[in-house]
């Protein structure tokens, strides 16, 4: 719980094996809350590792880092080596929060960022995160990522470029899983180099998520990248500006195996198109889609037809919009038949019965959609669920809380080691909403 006008500075020591990690953190009483290290002041860092410096088997517990809005990172680490763990910290306030960028001669192996809470980190302009570069098996897992990029209390504007976690294409080996991804000022995570992104909430960010997916395909992976994409939960995607239309659940491009099963997309609160988007010039391969569910959001299924894929099969999904304008899945140009095999889902919208689906401009009924796609087994019939009206908002009144995102989220960034609820978790909150979807 003291207080440290000052940062760690620059450090360069390793441990000795990654069971003898040299161990920065604190001792004392625990009710008292993290040590706070205030590092405000253009140009500052709350430590910072060279580029000349290797650094092997270290390990960051239970510190606060405050940058003030004008300090660079909590922890800027620009050296190779391997094994880093970042855990139970508290970051705020820094343009970015983490910093993790080494270089393809000097790449660096495992880094572990565990139950942190990561927020409100931007210079009013853009910020990330975390931003990780030239990294090679990396896990984040159970933190609670909040607002980064912007800040709605202070005024920011969204931005493209400002996102909770930037994982650059140049990394490898990403597991994220169980974590919180919260009101980002774009993106509530860039998987660009795909891995495994697993049993995560996403919450009002402009876009949840992207996988394997770079705008403009210009600086994809060469061969296209995988992983798996499973039990996640994306709510209440917002618009960026007025003039900035996003609102969309997940993107997904240049992947050559994957598998996307069991997500729940639900109650977009933006106006763009995609609740699942299939995305930009390069396209999927050997990719199964499948027992998904994507509710209350315009336009379930967007497909890019300026890509191409084969071997993609999208089946046993639900596919649900109250939208009595929407269409059900929506081609942005021609339908290449075959490129993705449909089978065995289930379409619903309150669209006029001859504008449930639409290739180009031409809009069609299902039947006509069946001819033109050759989706096979699957039928237009309204799912009545147990309760599908549940969000975020309503699970936190079912804790006899506020009803409301900011409440939630205000309870969440006091997770730590010593004060760790399950309640405010991805975990609890999913269970919650998939048993609605029951």
């Amino acid at each position: 719980g003291d207080v440290w006008d000052e940062s760690l500075g620059g450090w360069s020591k390793s441990g000795r094996s990654e069971s003898e990690k040299m161990l920065i953190s604190y001792y004392g009483d625990s009710s008292k809350g993290r040590p706070l290290l205030r590092t405000a002041g253009s140009g500052n860092n709350g430590m910072s590792i060279d580029g000349s410096d290797n650094v092997n088997h270290l390990a960051v517990v239970g510190i606060h880092f405050d940058g003030g809005y004008s300090a660079n990172n909590a922890i800027r680490m620009l050296g190779g080596g391997s094994d880093f763990l970042v855990e139970d910290v508290y970051v705020e306030k820094y343009v970015d929060g983490l910093l993790f960028q080494a270089t393809a001669t000097n790449r660096y192996d495992n880094l572990k960022i565990r139950r942190s809470v990561i927020v409100d980190n931007s210079d009013g302009d853009k910020g990330q995160g975390v931003y990780v570069k030239y990294y090679d098996n990396v896990l984040l897992e159970e933190n609670v990522f909040d607002m980064n990029g912007w800040n709605l209390q202070r005024g920011d504007a969204r931005d493209v470029l400002s996102h909770n976690v930037y994982f650059q294409v140049s990394n490898t080996g990403l597991i994220a899983k169980g974590n919180i991804f919260s009101r980002a000022a774009s993106h509530g995570l860039q998987a660009r180099p795909g891995g495994i992104v697993e049993d995560n909430l996403f919450v009002e960010n402009a876009l949840g998520f992207s996988f394997g997916h770079v705008l403009g395909g210009s600086d994809s992976l060469p061969g296209g990248v995988s992983g798996s994409i499973q039990r996640n939960v994306v709510l209440e995607s917002e618009d960026m500006t007025a003039d900035l239309p996003r609102g969309i659940g997940f993107e997904i491009a240049n992947i050559k195996s994957a598998t996307i099963k069991d997500n729940i997309v639900a109650h977009q609160k933006g106006t763009g198109i995609g609740g699942i988007s299939i995305t930009e010039e390069v396209g999927l391969k050997n990719t199964f889609i499948e027992d998904n569910i994507v509710y209350d959001w315009e336009v379930p299924l967007k497909v890019n037809s300026a890509v191409t894929s084969s071997g993609v099969v999208f089946s046993n999904n639900i596919l649900q919009t109250s939208d009595s304008t929407s269409n059900i899945i929506r081609y942005t140009a021609s339908l290449n038949r075959g490129e993705i095999n449909y089978k065995n889902n289930i379409y619903y919208s309150k669209n006029d019965a001859s504008k449930l689906f639409r290739i180009s401009k031409d809009e069609m009924g299902f039947a006509a959609w069946v001819s033109a796609s050759g989706d096979t087994g699957s039928k237009v019939q309204q799912v009545q669920f147990k309760d599908s009206s549940r969000t975020l908002e309503k699970y936190h009144q079912s804790l006899g809380k506020t009803a409301n995102v900011d409440a939630f989220m205000q309870e969440a960034r006091k997770q730590g080691r010593y004060n760790w609820r399950e309640e405010y978790t991805a975990s609890a909150v999913n269970d919650y909403i998939r048993g609605g979807f029951s």
